[in-house]
């Protein structure tokens, strides 16, 4: 694969306009946020690891809300990660007496509102 289809499938994944590789930069402005550095450091590095830097990543971010309309709901190293820590937050609260739900009702609760979505009546 050359670099200029490399940098076309760039262009259709994070939704930067075609001329802009080509030489046609189009207006840029600085942003300035204030972020905790201990946060930015965290994000740098796990950034890295993706191949990414914190510049690229902002307007990525940006692109995509404006593409869909939605603010993005997560990128990660590994989705298993956000699950097990919320398993363990969970054992925690059911260890410190907050009740939980059981099983059962949950799933029944999913089914009646699958239903109502479905327009079907349980």
């Amino acid at each position: 694969m050359d670099h200029s289809s490399i940098r076309k499938c760039i262009d259709i994944v994070i939704g930067t306009p075609d001329n802009h590789f080509r030489g046609n930069k189009m207006a840029t402005v600085n942003m300035s946020i204030r972020v905790d550095s201990e946060l930015k450091t965290k994000a740098e590095k796990i950034l890295s690891q993706l191949g990414m830097n914190m510049n690229g990543t902002i307007n990525m971010f940006l692109n995509q809300i404006v593409r869909d309309k939605a603010v993005p709901l997560s990128l990660s190293l590994s989705s298993e990660q956000s699950v097990y820590a919320d398993l363990l937050a969970a054992q925690y609260e059911r260890a410190s007496g907050k009740p939980g739900r059981d099983a059962k009702d949950v799933l029944n609760d999913m089914d009646l509102i699958i239903a109502e979505a479905e327009g079907k009546q349980t």
